[in-house]
């Protein structure tokens, strides 16, 4: 038997059930914190409308459009329904073509095709959870309509790529704009980044050429423009706390000086998408002069 203590351990320990429930439900441990029974009757509660996170399969997602038309994603009937939804062509249509591309693995371009598949196979259709939450086909055909996980793979493939291509745009292009001269002394940078248990935040990062500083706080009795940052998020998204400031040098007085390279954190919470735009304003000087105060506006996408 391992003991405490074992180097193998680790593998046969469990990992603390708040810091499980942070990690991949983020978003609930918000509301519930660690009360098991709440977690129960909302997993109860939205069941029929569960589904795996296409960006993350750890976690599940309540789909809202499913629960808006009040029918279980494991009920063929929700087929039916999103096909009817998609023919009908109103602004209700794109809801059903969604339905459709989330619970299977066709790809068809019209109402009609979902429906004709769905008539042929209807006998044989089966709802899997462990699948991926797809209805698929019970038949021992290779790769017949609805069971090819070809596209899916290839989709992911693509996505992660794209992300590692991003990464590295963004690693490059923050390296060039870090660098910093007398003639233009203040370099910025952002970024959102996301922590091992999915909490995000977004980072501005302020680099400050030597010989010079900007302003943490101003006082009363001095003339410098403090350092600010506004930021302006997309509905759905907003700041989980205060902004974390850096440490600022004192002066003597009640001014403060920021000195090198800062970075402000601000925690953020939501499942909205778009952009985050972070307005930022200052004031550098050094011992001989003071530039003109500047603003500059950074944005990130989420």
């Amino acid at each position: 038997m391992l003991k405490k203590g074992d180097p193998n351990a680790k593998f046969y320990e469990s990992e603390p059930y708040h810091e499980f429930v942070k990690k991949y439900s983020p978003e609930l441990y918000e509301v519930f914190g660690t009360d098991t029974e709440e977690y129960f009757r909302f997993y109860k509660k939205n069941y029929p409308y569960l589904y795996r996170d296409p960006e993350n399969s750890f976690r599940m997602k309540v789909d809202t459009d499913l629960r808006e038309i009040g029918v279980a994603n494991y009920d063929i009937a929700m087929l039916d329904s999103a096909i009817t939804i998609w023919e009908r062509g109103d602004k209700e249509a794109a809801k059903g073509e969604r339905l459709l591309k989330r619970y299977t693995l066709c790809n068809f371009a019209t109402p009609q095709e979902y429906r004709n598949w769905v008539d042929t196979n209807r006998d044989n259709l089966f709802f899997s959870e462990a699948g991926g939450f797809f209805w698929l086909v019970n038949t021992n055909v290779p790769n017949a309509v609805g069971n090819d996980y070809t596209a899916l793979i290839l989709d992911l493939k693509a996505k992660n790529e794209a992300r590692a291509k991003a990464y590295e745009a963004k690693k490059a292009k923050q390296v060039t704009a870090l660098a910093t001269s007398r003639d233009n002394p203040v370099a910025l940078a952002s970024a959102i980044r996301t922590d091992a248990n999915g909490a995000k935040e977004m980072v501005i990062t302020m680099t400050i050429h030597p010989g010079y500083h900007a302003y943490a706080t101003v006082d009363e009795k001095d003339v410098f423009i403090k350092t600010t940052l506004d930021l302006t998020y997309p509905e759905g998204i907003e700041p989980d706390g205060e902004m974390i400031m850096p440490p600022a040098q004192s002066t003597g007085n009640a001014t403060s000086h920021y000195t090198g390279t800062v970075q402000f954190r601000q925690k953020i919470k939501g499942e909205g998408k778009g952009e985050i735009s972070a307005k930022v304003r200052y004031q550098v000087c050094d011992n001989s002069e003071c530039k003109i105060p500047s603003t500059q506006v950074l944005k990130e996408n989420i």
